[in-house]
């Protein structure tokens, strides 16, 4: 059996204990909101399911799954319940797509064999680059090829025209893997959205009749990014390309043709203008040319003017929606390419000159604005009396000006998306003025409740808490209404879907009585022991639960008893309000921000209620590329676990980034990760027989074992005592680490140093040749297991049961830290340096390339208790200049400048000029690591007498003869290298 097949058998049989004992199983207790602070709930937003969970997901869902392992060993009773997101457009517009590729191609579906694209309009050279183009990109993938990525069989692709077949095939599929990751979640809680479940319906309509109430959702006509092709808007969650996106205004600039061309002489004296769109109407006082691409078709739109097929759609889109009479009448006349408009004459009444003359122009696009462009001059100022606006600054003249020209008929407002948009039907969205239902986010008052809760949110990161406060400036209202897609339909305009950032902002209270109302199942197609059914659940039911005491209906007005609503009212005074969420960051502007509102919203006479912290995270890369399907780089859940095992790629995640910043999970530490944890297991199974065999009696046996893992029992001597100091330790720091939610700090001290620490230990002793103290080490192999399980809970589950425990490790507790000795930890630290530094002295003079090659029959080491004065003069200096609060080691390290400067002329550094700056260098380099404590003058602890102390280890592994002197018994060159916490290594000559 291979070393990772070895831990997959470890972590299959865990989860199987953990399932038995429904060791992540959570009820509340009688009484609970008496018990609430005991409590710790957290949540990861619910996926969307239409594929498989890949490491994007992960990388974010194990910080809340190191954080609940954490938080079960200090004592909480823990709520991570996990749900699926299946609202919105994507997973009906993939069952609409297959189920057209099927009746396109056939089932199973034979495409057309992908041929090179060839611009005939645009000659050789754009066929050559068309084709660099595809063979770079490629055609992009049918949803039955994606389908057949994914894994699923041919034969059951076609179930997946049907929308409510994703729903029934990925949600299990993902519960699975994520079993499968050792994900501590009460499966009993999961829920899938929709209608599809007809209690979470009903949850989602009162959680929208609810805001309706309370006038945070009204009956609009706003303009919104846009897809002509489903329809309706295309907000964030709706787009495959663009997020974050939204509309521009532009000042659509009319120029009148003087002169038609040819293709418009059927007009005959009707007027027609070129558009040109700008951000700038107030510099059109200065314009002088108009500029039109040779290569584009522009269309001549009764009313919306001159201008590109594109322009034209956003003009008719921008005047009809499918609720609203037009607001006016466009018909296409004539299409017509720019070279029958060069050199036309227009004008228009804001410009300088009689006529502006229109030209060709090779860098306009057909995919933004209106392509037509114009030019201004900047020597010429205008006439006075052209000039509306005069002596006025930019930002008051704009408006000024837009207004004026708008009034009189020379200009149009215009609307483009910001940047690019794609929705995930694959159209090029664009701005359309829409009749909508709108969440009246930004609305002053209700913008001030949300700023509240900012100011008491745990953000983590000053980063993450600015991106809220500037989401909360420019947020304004939000589209939260759909036609097409999958969802739950508003309670008092059915006509309406409720779009899937809306129906996703306080389901965590949903979570709390999930369970009872679903009995485990994903949409609650089988009832509950309590009789409860989905058309009970209505707005009383919801107030009865969720609302404070104030906002309660009486029992009575309710279809379910008293005692079933006092029960699921008890699960949600547990286990609210949200302890944690964590995200992505990219959701900051859009679900997180808009999870505060809704928070305050509902829970508005109830603060207590609201979020207490959100934890953001950067992106995931992958072996340091951007994961993406399209080339190749990417990963989903089930493939890594299956490569590498669980704890393995839980550990690799940890190891990422604490911060904000994109992170990346590295194949080759995921491999290394295997042999490591492999490795510790042997150890500790070996130490742990051992320990075994002295608790028999057998202690000669237990000290005749591998000298890696021989123990004996006894008082503990020097060496034990710094092991155990290193112990405790690692307990406070690793708990610092896990309490800030900086993991890859906690993995650090609570395995890499620790282990760092035990493998020194281990080389003393046997350099000592006597065996490691079963008491120390037992304790080691215990915290170590403890402090490790919420990142790799599989093997320390699988130690746990080595040392003899027969509860599981989900129900240990944190490990209780004894004080800590920084004293010992110094000298630990400087025995550690001294024998480095001697073996580095020695390899060096073996390994001399000229000369004789010094032979070695002996060591002194020379001890320094106090600096040379000049030296002294200078630490002095450095640290009264030290600025510990620098974000980097060289804004905290004074100026090498002004420390040359400062000393450059003082008498006392006369003779040591050569020395001088190699000396603040070497302090610098150390200040890096040790802070301001590398300008000490004196060590804490002793030098002579810890390295007495150690002489026979270190005599014994480097098998010299090795003593301990003063420096003032070493010659002046010794002397000069000589300083406290760096004794002179000198060899003294052989005789």
């Amino acid at each position: 059996m291979s070393k990772r097949d070895f831990l997959i058998e470890l972590e299959k049989k865990a989860q199987d204990r953990w399932a038995k004992e429904k060791a992540f199983e959570t009820d509340a207790p009688e009484n609970g909101k008496d018990h609430a602070e005991e409590t710790y709930f957290v949540t990861f937003p619910y996926p969307y399911m239409n594929g498989k969970l890949h490491l994007g997901h992960m990388f974010t869902m194990s910080k809340a799954e190191f954080a609940v392992g954490y938080q079960q060993l200090k004592g909480k009773k823990i709520l991570f319940p996990f749900g699926f997101h299946c609202t919105g457009m994507p997973i009906k517009a993939s069952a609409d797509a297959l189920k057209e590729e099927m009746e396109t191609y056939g089932c199973p579906p034979q495409f057309p064999k992908e041929e090179e694209e060839e611009d005939k309009g645009n000659g050789k050279d754009a066929k050559a680059k068309k084709s660099k183009i595809a063979a770079k990109e490629g055609r992009a993938k049918y949803k039955w090829e994606i389908l057949q990525d994914m894994g699923i069989p041919d034969e059951e692709i076609p179930k997946f025209a049907d929308p409510h077949y994703w729903i029934e095939y990925f949600p299990p599929l993902a519960k699975e893997h994520l079993t499968r990751f050792g994900l501590k979640a009460d499966w009993r809680r999961s829920f899938v959205t929709t209608d599809y479940n007809p209690y979470y319906d009903a949850f989602a309509r009162w959680h929208a009749l609810k805001l309706k109430e309370k006038h945070k959702i009204e009956f609009h006509k706003r303009h919104a990014v846009y897809s002509p092709k489903d329809k309706q808007p295309c907000m964030d969650h709706d787009r495959s390309k663009g997020e974050g996106i939204g509309p521009q205004e532009y000042t659509g600039i009319k120029m009148r043709m003087l002169e038609l061309p040819e293709c418009l002489k059927e007009l005959g004296d009707k007027k027609v203008y070129l558009v040109a769109a700008t951000l700038r109407p107030e510099t059109m006082y200065g314009q002088t040319n108009c500029w039109i691409s040779p290569t584009i078709t522009y269309v001549a739109w009764k009313v919306c003017h001159l201008c590109t097929p594109r322009a034209a759609c956003v003009s008719h889109i921008c005047t009809h929606t499918q609720h609203t009479h037009a607001h006016a009448r466009t018909h296409a006349y004539t299409r017509t390419h720019s070279p029958s408009h060069t050199h036309s004459p227009s004008h228009t009444h804001t410009h300088t000159h009689a006529h502006t003359h229109t030209h060709t122009h090779t860098h306009t696009h057909t995919h933004t604005h209106t392509h037509t462009h114009t030019h201004t001059h900047k020597s010429r100022p205008p006439p006075h009396h052209l000039c509306r606006v005069t002596a006025s600054v930019h930002q008051d003249a704009k408006p000024q000006v837009k207004e004026d020209m708008i009034a009189s008929g020379e200009a149009i407002t215009y609307f483009e998306p910001e940047g690019l948009v794609i929705s995930r039907s694959g159209d090029e969205c664009v701005v359309a003025l829409t009749d909508q239902w709108y969440l009246m986010y930004g609305e002053p008052k209700w913008r001030a409740q949300a700023e509240e809760a900012l100011a008491q949110l745990e953000c983590y990161h000053d980063s993450s808490r600015h991106a809220f406060a500037h989401t909360l400036d420019w947020l304004k209202e939000h589209a939260c209404s759909r036609l097409y897609g999958l969802g739950s339909r508003l309670p008092w305009d059915e006509n309406w879907l409720i779009e899937s950032l809306s129906d996703s902002t306080i389901y965590m209270a949903y979570y709390t009585i999930a369970h009872l109302l679903q009995d485990g199942d994903f949409r609650g197609a089988h009832g509950n022991p309590h009789g409860i059914t989905p058309e009970q659940c209505d707005e009383k039911f919801f107030d009865y639960v969720f609302l404070s005491e104030k906002e309660q209906p009486a029992a009575e007005e309710c279809k379910v008893s008293k005692d079933v609503l006092d029960k699921l009212r008890n699960e949600f005074q547990y286990f609210y309000p949200l302890d944690m969420r964590v995200s992505g960051k990219d959701l900051i502007p859009n679900h997180l921000t808009y999870c505060l509102y809704n928070h305050v919203a509902i829970w508005e006479d109830n603060k207590a209620m609201w979020p207490r912290s959100f934890r953001a995270n950067g992106h995931l890369m992958l072996n340091g590329a951007k994961m993406s399907k399209s080339t190749g780089n990417f990963m989903t859940l089930e493939q890594c676990i299956e490569k590498y095992g669980t704890d393995a790629t839980r550990m690799t995640l940890a190891d990422g980034s604490d911060g904000v910043d994109d992170a990346n999970f590295e194949e080759k530490t995921a491999n290394a990760n295997v042999l490591r944890l492999y490795k510790e297991l042997e150890w500790i199974k070996a130490v742990v027989d051992s320990i075994a065999l002295l608790k028999d009696g057998k202690a000669d046996d237990a000290a005749a074992q591998d000298p890696s893992v021989a123990v004996r029992s006894g008082e503990m001597g020097v060496n034990d005592k710094a092991f155990e100091n290193e112990i405790n330790l690692a307990i406070r720091d690793a708990d610092a680490a896990y309490k800030r939610m900086h993991f890859r700090e906690a993995l650090m001290a609570g395995f890499f140093t620790l282990q760092a620490a035990r493998d020194r230990y281990r080389k003393v002793c046997v350099g000592l040749g006597e065996p490691l103290h079963a008491g120390v080490v037992e304790r080691f192999v215990t915290v170590q297991a403890l402090l490790l399980s919420p990142i790799c809970p599989h093997v320390c589950e699988h130690i746990w049961a080595l040392l003899g425990h027969e509860e599981s490790i989900t129900t240990a507790r944190w490990p209780e830290a004894g004080p800590v000795d920084e004293v010992m930890l110094s000298s630990g630290r400087y025995l550690d340096d001294v024998e480095t530094d001697l073996r580095q002295r020695i390899n060096k003079a073996k390994a001399r390339k000229k000369g004789p090659v010094q032979e070695i029959t002996s060591v002194v080491l020379y001890v320094a208790s106090t600096y040379p004065d000049w030296q002294a003069k200078i630490l002095t200096y450095l640290k009264d200049n030290y600025n510990p609060d620098g974000a980097t080691p060289a804004e905290r390290f004074p100026d090498m400048k002004a420390v040359s400067q400062q000393f450059k002329n003082d008498p006392d550094m006369a003779k040591h000029k050569k020395l001088l700056m190699p000396f603040v260098a070497m302090k610098r380099d150390e200040a890096a690591t040790k802070g301001s404590a590398a300008f000490d003058l004196t060590v804490t602890f002793n030098e002579t007498q810890v390295l007495k102390e150690n002489l026979p280890y270190l005599r014994k592994i480097f098998d010299l003869p090795i003593e301990v002197q003063p420096v003032e018994e070493a010659d002046e060159k010794t002397k000069g290298s000589c300083r406290p916490g760096a004794p002179a290594i000198f060899f003294p000559p052989s005789e």
